[in-house]
């Protein structure tokens, strides 16, 4: 009679080595690209540090903080900054809302309108600003020429010249840019809340304003306190499309916060204040994403 043979188990080592080799390339990337120039920055801002200037260089302690509590460029850029991100923001969201609405009840041609709504994200910052000042143009600009043809002004306007039509170049283009992010975002929101919780609204006499306000706010408040709090870091920090379009100008009027920090450290190559700068930029950051986090958690769980 053949006994079935036992098979015999072996033990899961305690300690495996291979998933740590996985990960090491990854853990390698996050180091050398994000963890090591944080590391450096927070190192130059208490340093003065200029390539041209090798003499200077050396530590200095809380000297370019000192410089910054004092500075009244980095105060006026900081509150440039904000106008930008808020009224940028604010409208993105509002365009986006109403396309995401738009095209939750589109039932013909839904892969080409979103592949329309969707085509600004795609583009990058620097060809944003370029396409967006060649239409801002004031020798041969399609907003000019429409507003002589259409007899609203008798010359063409200068845009990038003056501070209130600089600046609404600035937010023309970054919201025609961001647009697409909310889009998506709520989109996808949207589409995630059932149909019978509007039949049993409708059932109940709600009309499209009292669905809107009752169920689709409140299904969608999470991702809209998310996307609008990582929208305005990203908008907060935008280099490319400012400082393409206008490079802070005029006289200042377009001068962001990141603008500032690129101008210390990269045109005037003062990388020891830069990187204090970039600092207070960072804090800022994070006690505006602090706040805004604890007003806008939910008061209610609607998920269930």
């Amino acid at each position: 009679m053949n006994l079935p043979k036992i098979i015999k188990k072996k033990k899961p080592n305690s300690f495996l080595l291979e998933p740590y080799f996985l990960l090491l390339p990854a853990v390698l990337v996050v180091v050398v690209l994000i963890l090591w120039p944080i590391i450096q920055t927070f190192a130059y801002s208490f340093m003065s540090y200029s390539p041209i200037k090798p003499d200077k260089i050396g530590f200095i302690g809380l000297g370019n903080y000192k410089t910054l509590l004092g500075d009244e460029r980095f105060r006026r850029s900081l509150g440039v900054s904000a106008s930008y991100a808020s009224v940028t923001v604010l409208f993105q969201f509002l365009f986006g809302f109403a396309l995401a609405l738009l095209m939750k009840g589109m039932r013909r041609l839904r892969s080409m309108y979103r592949a329309m709504v969707f085509a600004p994200w795609a583009v990058s910052g620097v060809l944003t600003a370029i396409m967006w000042k060649m239409i801002f143009d004031g020798s041969f600009g399609v907003i000019n020429d429409l507003l002589l043809r259409f007899g609203i002004v008798e010359k063409a306007v200068p845009f990038g010249i003056t501070r209130p039509t600089a600046f609404m170049m600035v937010i023309v283009a970054s919201v025609w840019r961001g647009i697409p992010y909310f889009t998506i975002s709520l989109l996808a929101a949207l589409t995630s809340i059932p149909e019978e919780i509007y039949e049993s609204g409708r059932i109940d006499g709600a009309g499209a304003i009292r669905l809107f306000y009752n169920i689709t706010l409140p299904y969608t408040r999470e991702v809209i306190v998310l996307t609008t709090l990582l929208r305005t870091i990203w908008t907060f920090n935008d280099v490319d499309i400012v400082y393409s379009l206008t490079s802070g100008g005029p006289a200042n009027a377009t001068l962001t916060l990141p603008v500032y920090v690129t101008r210390n450290a990269v045109e005037y190559l003062d990388y020891g204040y830069g990187s204090t700068l970039a600092i207070g930029l960072f804090f800022t950051l994070l006690v505006f994403a602090i706040i805004y986090m604890q007003f806008g958690k939910p008061n209610d769980d609607f998920s269930a």
